[in-house]
């Protein structure tokens, strides 16, 4: 019996990142909570949304969440989801095996929304596998093709648009729109996502699952690690395996494995009662929020590189130019707290936090997607030397203009003033020399003067062509 698992339930969590496109500026520590619990009162008041109880969730540093998340965010806000989808996709797929597992899932707290900060939340949805009559399962677990149908139809749940929350995304922006103070309130990143779209959601191109395993004691940890691997290889690819027995002892669970997907932990006992397991969920969460973060940030940012590049070349005035320039910058800067936000450095306050989030990060490649981050920021700061040089040119085109204009006011001013004296005033004889003098300083000030309007002339001509 010992050399055999049996699993007696399981949880799927799954994650789904989105991007609000609800703009603001970074909220200091200091005032998070008082911000936060200003938009969770506001939202509760907005009737029809599709996420409910909306309340503010105070992070501590004995709980779940990364260290580095709790000391920067302090709060987060939370709200409710009713969403029968994934549970019924688990039923769906699952439903050769029902005379020995029971799906339970969807409705009144099956999920909920994490908002984080920096435009990234998450969408977090709990599906039970529970045995019946004491049943292992196992077996079902084990079973590729039922997971392989499982994780189709999930890409399809999302990327067909067929949650709740996605039909009602629009009408949740707005509000989250109204909720926030006019005052940090930075419409710019509202373009980051989707080019403009405003009317659609703003779930993210990725996204991932956390398979928690409970099963009775007794099995060894070769064991429970060979067949959990098994679960492991049928729910994802590229399975790699996380922790050494002491690590995997030291915090109480029997395995931990990673793959192209998710993630997946067994720990003896309860799914409720691991500390440990809810610590990989807030990893988990914290990484695929961070992974979409990063894609959105260096997909938005090139997107929005092109909207100035095509500001440079167009009729923009000085202030547009320079306005452009201004948000551009201010973007980076956001984008780059969400790269800093993404980095394995931040996850180092034990080995749990550097181990699972370190290895994760390696493993799906994610310092290529920060490589092409840092490309795009450059782009950026490239971009804006461009928008600033070409905002003084213009400036000095109009200078120019102005000054031309009036320099021929006053030549022409100075010339009537000239020739009212010498013709009005003069009551002698009017010399040769004295006519060849005046008529030469009349012609050399006006060819000057020509000269003037001339290259003010061909500046405005060339901004007017470019």
């Amino acid at each position: 019996m010992g050399a055999v698992l049996h699993v007696t339930g399981a949880r799927i969590v799954h994650l789904v990142p989105v991007f609000l496109r609800a703009g603001h500026w970074p909220i200091r520590a200091t005032d998070r909570k008082a911000v936060i619990d200003c938009w969770s009162r506001r939202l509760a008041k907005v009737p029809g949304l599709p996420i409910t109880n909306w309340r503010v969730d105070d992070l501590s540093w004995s709980g779940d969440d990364p260290a580095s998340t709790v000391r920067r965010r302090v709060v987060r806000m939370i709200g409710d989801l009713e969403e029968p989808y994934p549970a019924e996709i688990t039923k769906t797929h699952f439903k050769a095996y029902e005379d020995v597992l029971e799906v339970r899932g969807g409705g009144p707290g099956a999920g909920q929304f994490v908002y984080d900060d920096l435009q990234i939340g998450c969408l977090e949805f709990s599906t039970d596998l529970v045995a019946r009559d004491g049943h292992p399962i196992t077996i079902a677990l084990q079973d590729g093709e039922a997971w392989r149908n499982w994780a189709a139809a999930r890409i399809d749940m999302i990327d067909g648009r067929k949650l709740k929350v996605q039909a009602e995304w629009p009408k949740l922006r707005r509000a989250l729109v109204e909720t926030m103070d006019p005052a940090i309130r930075f419409p710019a990143l509202d373009r980051l996502r989707s080019g403009g779209q405003v009317e659609r959601d703003d779930t993210c191109d990725v996204y991932g699952h956390v398979i928690i395993l409970a099963h009775r004691p007794g099995a060894s940890l070769a064991a429970v690690r060979d067949d959990v691997e098994k679960i492991a290889a049928a729910s994802g690819s590229g399975v790699i395996a996380i922790g050494t027995d002491d690590f995997l002892r030291r915090h109480q669970i029997t395995s931990l494995f990673a793959h192209d997907y998710g993630v997946v932990v067994s720990c003896e006992g309860n799914l409720d009662e691991s500390r440990t397991v809810k610590r990989v969920v807030a990893l988990a969460r914290q990484f695929w929020m961070s992974y979409a973060g990063v894609m959105v940030a260096s997909e938005g940012l090139q997107a929005q590189i092109g909207a100035s590049v095509k500001a440079n070349g167009g009729l923009w005035s000085e202030h547009s130019l320079r306005e452009e320039a201004e948000n551009l910058t201010r973007i980076t800067g956001i984008l780059a707290m969400i790269r800093f936000d993404a980095m394995p450095e931040n996850y180092v306050a034990d080995d749990l936090e550097s181990t699972l989030y370190g290895r994760v990060f390696v493993h799906w490649k994610i310092d290529g997607d920060i490589a092409l981050l840092d490309r795009s920021i450059e782009d950026a700061v490239r971009v804006v030397d461009g928008l600033a040089t070409r905002a003084t040119q213009r400036s000095e085109v109009w200078i120019s203009a102005v000054l031309a204009f009036i320099a021929g006011l006053t030549l022409a001013s100075v010339l009537k003033d000239s020739a009212d004296f010498l013709f009005d005033s003069y009551s002698g004889p009017l010399r040769l020399t004295d006519r060849g003098l005046f008529i030469g300083a009349i012609i050399l000030l006006t060819a000057v003067w020509i000269g003037w309007q001339m290259g003010a002339i061909r500046n405005i001509w060339r901004w007017i062509r470019r």
